[in-house]
């Protein structure tokens, strides 16, 4: 999957965020979301978009419904992990520290910041069993996604079944 998350384009991403937040959405709540009109040419390019991601497996499609349903298969954290990794590749010879570092001055970190990194750092060198402490905001439970991709595993299209999708005006 990795050389998929490579390829992922911003407005991909926009739909990813999308999921990310919800846990699930239709392709007219995605719409709805990115686009102020929600017009038949916007949806059919979110369903465009969505079926990429389908085909990059970052995302799984529950067929079980009329509109149907996208839920995310790549973690915020995993994306974010392997992104962070390849600029540190490409930048800084792999090396996360002058990414790290640069992003810390440049930004400042609050208070709270500090103290989860702190404790990640501990964790990592062995000086402290994890916590199960939150990740840093905004990153989203590895177990969420590991509970999406059983999900998916279940409501993958039969073989032959036709590709079936809400443009035809159902769930709007």
């Amino acid at each position: 999957m990795t050389a998929k998350l490579e390829t992922v384009t911003d407005t991909e991403l926009a739909i990813l965020r999308e999921i990310w937040n919800r846990g699930h959405a239709t392709i007219r709540q995605i719409t709805d979301v990115l686009y102020r009109e929600g017009t038949a040419p916007q949806y059919a390019t979110v369903q465009k978009l969505l079926e990429r991601l389908e085909a990059k497996d970052c995302v799984a499609r529950d067929r079980g419904t009329r509109a149907h349903r996208f839920c995310a298969l790549v973690s915020r954290d995993e994306f974010l992990g392997h992104r962070l990794q390849a600029l540190a590749d490409k930048l800084c010879d792999g090396s996360l520290v002058p990414l790290l570092t640069t992003l810390v001055h440049a930004k400042g970190i609050s208070k709270e910041d500090r103290e989860s990194l702190r404790g990640l750092i501990d964790e990592l060198s062995g000086r402290r069993a994890p916590t199960g402490a939150p990740a840093l905001r905004g990153s989203r439970s590895a177990g969420v996604v590991a509970e999406a991709k059983l999900w998916s595993r279940g409501h993958r299209a039969k073989p032959g079944r036709a590709k079936n999708d809400d443009a035809s005006g159902s769930g709007r």
